[in-house]
């Protein structure tokens, strides 16, 4: 699905909280680097402004969904883990520049949202998997057994996995197991 000139008040709109964040740590960096965020970060908003600033952008949308077509693509059927669906859309960066933005639902476990400014929908890398399944139905009281898969990854997923996923990893532990934080 391609939406053209989706038009984005970046000059008249305050910058959220989370790309002001951002602007200040990438303070010094050379530009045409490909900046991956976690949600904290991911907007569509952080994707144009990082564009304006000579960026590329890839990063996980959860609740920053101003122009995120999340509604879309939460409703759209995804047959079976490792199936993926986008919505590519065109903005202004500048007054002569003109950017692609692609918006897009992987399914893993859970749907992920995602918006990239620098890569496509196309075969990654596979993601490897071990998962531990009841396999025999529950009535023959059989223990559960470890199921190796092979799920199928868009490269945009990839790239940003190979980057975040230390941090979200990080983030799990310190919100799920050790239970530091409440929100």
């Amino acid at each position: 699905v391609k939406h053209e000139d989706l038009q984005i008040e970046g000059t008249t709109e305050p910058l959220n909280h989370g790309l002001k964040v951002m602007l200040h740590l990438l303070q010094g960096w050379k530009t045409g680097r490909i900046v991956c965020a976690d949600s904290y970060f991911a907007s569509v908003q952080a994707a144009v402004e990082l564009a304006k600033k000579g960026f590329r952008f890839i990063g996980v949308v959860k609740t920053a969904t101003k122009l995120f077509p999340k509604d879309f693509l939460s409703s759209v059927q995804l047959k079976t883990r490792g199936s993926c669906i986008g919505v590519q859309a065109t903005t202004n960066t500048n007054e002569d520049g003109k950017m692609d933005l692609l918006a897009f639902v992987f399914c893993d476990r859970n749907r992920q949202y995602f918006i990239s400014s620098c890569s496509n929908i196309s075969h990654g890398l596979p993601i490897q998997r071990s998962r531990v399944q009841q396999v025999a139905a529950v009535e023959t009281n059989e223990d559960p057994v470890t199921v190796d898969m092979t799920l199928d990854c868009p490269k945009a997923a990839c790239l940003y996995y190979t980057t975040c996923g230390k941090i979200d990893q990080h983030n799990r532990c310190r919100q799920d197991s050790l239970d530091l934080e409440k929100k």
